[in-house]
């Protein structure tokens, strides 16, 4: 039980410090990008881990497909 009261907990953490559009640290990008991959990586995994094999593949997609565009045009402008 102790692991699904942390894992989110943990990850909203992470994102709070790093990752969300008021962090409370500023990272650069780059750094910015592993936070978001960390936190959605596990999030894939344990839809995986509990036997959503296709779900955790298409949220996976949507992930990469959301930040490389967002990344794209976070540059271009």
């Amino acid at each position: 039980m102790l692991p699904a009261v942390a894992a989110p907990l943990g990850a909203a953490v992470l994102w709070g410090l790093f990752a969300a559009p008021k962090a409370w640290y500023a990272i650069p990008h780059a750094a910015r990008l592993g936070v978001k991959a960390v936190v959605f990586g596990a999030a894939a995994l344990a839809l995986l881990a509990l036997g959503h094999r296709w779900p955790a593949v298409w949220f996976a997609v949507a992930v990469l497909v959301n930040t490389a565009l967002a990344s794209y045009y976070r540059t271009r402008s």
